[in-house]
């Protein structure tokens, strides 16, 4: 039983890569900032996504305006990408830390930009906020 799972683990999504003809967004996408995104808890965000078929993970690098030290908080990704419409989920590898948020972005353009919204819990008010966000993929 455990070589047919073990197969199929590996099988599945080989199989779904080489038969998936949706969109790609693997790669790196930098939050851009304008006066309609402006985020006021971070400097700069980075996506680095990898894709299998419709399957999406990765890791989002974020600088915090809020905290006096300069490292980076680094968040789990994972996701899917349905038609032109994504859907990520970010949450921290630490227990002992609350992070979590969730994004659903549109696939604009070329394929270069994604926008829509993100969702998150602001720990500083205690409660559930989101903003409108836009990634602009790195080349």
């Amino acid at each position: 039983m455990d070589n047919i799972s073990s197969l199929e683990k590996k099988l599945v999504p080989f199989y779904e890569t080489r038969v998936y003809k949706g969109i790609k967004i693997e790669g790196v996408w930098n939050l851009e900032t304008t006066d309609e995104t402006d985020d006021p808890w971070t400097d700069f965000e980075s996506l680095s996504l990898k894709q299998n078929a419709h399957l999406i993970t990765g890791t989002a690098i974020l600088f915090s305006k809020n905290e006096s030290n300069d490292k980076p908080t680094s968040l789990l990704v994972s996701g899917d990408v349905t038609d032109r419409v994504v859907s990520l989920n970010l949450r921290s590898p630490l227990s002992d830390r609350l992070s979590y948020s969730t994004m659903l972005l549109e696939v604009v353009g070329n394929g270069s930009k994604m926008s829509g919204e993100c969702t998150f819990y602001n720990t500083d008010k205690s409660k559930i906020e989101s903003s409108p966000v836009v990634y602009i993929k790195s080349v």
